[in-house]
């Protein structure tokens, strides 16, 4: 069987959870994975060593290389190039999907940790479905409630966390991005870090997207998020501590398992006003949002 070829973003801080958390993916895949790891342009020579001896790797694609194609294809899109230029989140965005060896992008965070044996994660349930993602517990996004209602042409899918995404490549519309970009340009360079996952949401719409089970495949709150049906754990930056306890809740000896998929639901500006005015006073009162 011909290897998936996995896409990940990678840096010189990302290496140790990255040969923590992406052995598991080829691990427990009964399909075999190659990974394709994008360079952010920090990784030393003895990180990449490590990487080739810990990890099935199909190539190893430096900034450099990187550069000298997406900067051309991004030419005739200044507010494209410069997020890619200034953010490595643009790297994720443009670069993934623009040198992805096939028809289809399968792209996996370096902290998503795989706790028992899977089938058909990166497999289309029907010709129509353009995306396939993962749900996030909240809709975290560069936009707020008044976006959505004054722009038209802008709709976007409820709740969607961009660690673990399928994507047909045809689907990638790049007048899209720009105009999103230029359209929101002030708002956006204030919430830089989620304009990214904000592009391939709205994206992930447009295309007929569906999403994974979220409780097979969960972006992490606390301790009560591992349970039995478990099967990736997206250990998200401010719970990365909980990643310690992850090995431990293995399930090696399972039979694999398929990972259904559902519609994904809109997101209404009425909605996300009321998310993040609840989430607002909750930091005002002290509490967790």
């Amino acid at each position: 069987m011909t290897p998936l070829i996995v896409s990940t973003l990678i840096g010189h801080r990302d290496v140790g959870t990255g040969l923590t958390c992406l052995p598991t993916l080829a691990k427990h895949s009964c399909e075999p994975v190659r990974f394709q790891l994008h360079d952010d342009g920090s990784l030393t020579d003895n990180d990449r060593e490590q990487l080739l001896n810990q990890l099935p790797v199909h190539t190893i694609i430096s900034r450099r290389q990187a550069d000298a194609i997406v900067k051309e294809r991004l030419a005739h899109y200044p507010y494209c190039a410069r997020y890619r230029r200034h953010y490595a989140y643009g790297l994720k965005l443009f670069d993934t999907l623009f040198l992805a060896p096939g028809e289809d992008l399968a792209f996996c965070d370096t902290d998503i940790f795989f706790l028992r044996p899977f089938s058909g994660l990166f497999s289309w349930p029907d010709e129509e479905t353009g995306a396939l993602m993962m749900q996030d517990y909240q809709n975290a996004y560069a936009f707020r409630p008044w976006h959505l209602a004054l722009q038209r042409s802008l709709q976007m899918p409820a709740r969607i966390n961009s660690g673990l995404f399928f994507f047909r490549r045809r689907h990638f519309d790049l007048d899209f991005i720009e105009w999103m970009m230029k359209r929101n340009e002030a708002f956006f360079e204030s919430r830089a870090q989620w304009v990214e996952q904000t592009s391939w949401s709205a994206l992930g719409w447009r295309c007929g997207g569906r999403v994974w089970n979220e409780n097979q495949i969960r972006v992490m709150r606390d301790e009560t998020s591992f349970t039995n049906e478990l099967v990736a754990a997206h250990f998200v930056t401010p719970v990365r501590g909980l990643l310690t306890m992850a090995a431990a809740r293995s399930r090696e000896g399972c039979e694999p398992v398929q990972i259904p998929t559902e519609p994904m639901q809109r997101l209404h500006s009425l909605g996300l006003l009321q998310e993040q005015a609840s989430q607002f006073w909750r930091r005002k009162m002290g509490r967790p949002a």
